[in-house]
């Protein structure tokens, strides 16, 4: 199944944006009528308020204004080696994204995905990566799936990353 999502603007009474997500897609397995070839809404329940949404391979995910991120899909999701498929979306908990009692206000504030993993930035400047870790493109240090949210050791404070089919680079403010 191949996924494309699309994000649409749209303008509130109230004054401000609203994000609302769109999608359509192609399943390459099966008949060709059955793609959905005109955009659709996609109304996320439970999910808050969309400020972000990426997708890889056959997972999406969408980050919500509290810095929560949800996950659905086929794969490595990030909630353990349990939970390999999902249609509707899953939060993945903020602990995995290091909030504690001794720092109650981390948030995720970028998401990205790449063919089969993923990757999520906080407002600490720290970078999570998880799913598929094809010849070592997650950057912890072996060659083994992450089936949780792991974080990468890094010379200074992420900025961004990006995500292609087997490899992701990102973008740091040095410390020094």
């Amino acid at each position: 199944m191949l996924l494309i999502i699309l994000l649409c603007l749209s303008s509130s009474l109230n004054a401000g944006l609203i994000f609302r997500l769109w999608y359509f897609y192609s399943d390459v397995h099966k008949d060709l009528e059955t793609a959905i070839n005109s955009p659709r809404h996609l109304p996320l329940k439970g999910c808050g308020k969309v400020v972000q949404a990426a997708c890889g391979g056959t997972q999406v995910a969408v980050l919500n204004g509290q810095g929560e991120v949800f996950v659905w899909g086929y794969g490595i999701l990030g909630k353990g080696p349990n939970l390999s498929e999902s249609s509707t979306p899953e939060v993945i908990p903020s602990t995995l994204f290091g909030r504690s009692e001794f720092n109650p206000s981390v948030a995720v504030t970028r998401i990205r995905c790449g063919l089969n993993h993923f990757a999520a930035i906080t407002d600490q400047g720290e970078l999570f990566v998880w799913g598929k870790n094809v010849r070592g493109c997650l950057g912890i240090g072996s060659r083994d799936d992450q089936f949780f949210p792991w974080r990468v050791t890094v010379p200074g404070q992420v900025v961004d990353v990006a995500c292609g089919v087997d490899h992701m680079v990102a973008l740091v403010k040095s410390l020094l």
